[in-house]
């Protein structure tokens, strides 16, 4: 079963077409439950206060992923007064806990 590692085109195509790319106000990581973001914070090279950089947006997605711990690690970029809010979204890897086999 393939993962698939997805980064919001929107997000890249918005930063690559402007001139000046907007300001990241905030960055915030949806973990699943039972995963503590100071864990994986290191991880996001996307910094607040900094322009928004495709590049640093795509090194934050495949680090996360290279983790192993998350089955889809996708990001959004979401417009603010003073610039925008990137999320990343980390979907949990499923795990398999029993097979039974009959017949």
């Amino acid at each position: 079963m393939g993962s698939r590692v997805t980064v919001a085109l929107l997000l890249l195509a918005a930063a690559t077409a402007l001139a000046d790319p907007p300001q990241v106000t905030a960055v915030v990581l949806h973990l699943p439950p039972g995963l503590a973001a100071r864990d994986f914070r290191p991880l996001v090279v996307v910094a607040e206060g900094q322009p928004l950089d495709p590049r640093a947006v795509r090194r934050s997605v495949a680090l996360l992923f290279a983790t192993g711990r998350f089955s889809d690690v996708v990001a959004r970029a979401h417009p603010e007064p003073d610039g925008v809010a990137v999320e990343f979204d980390c979907s949990p890897v499923e795990q398999l806990h029993r097979v039974v086999v009959t017949g």
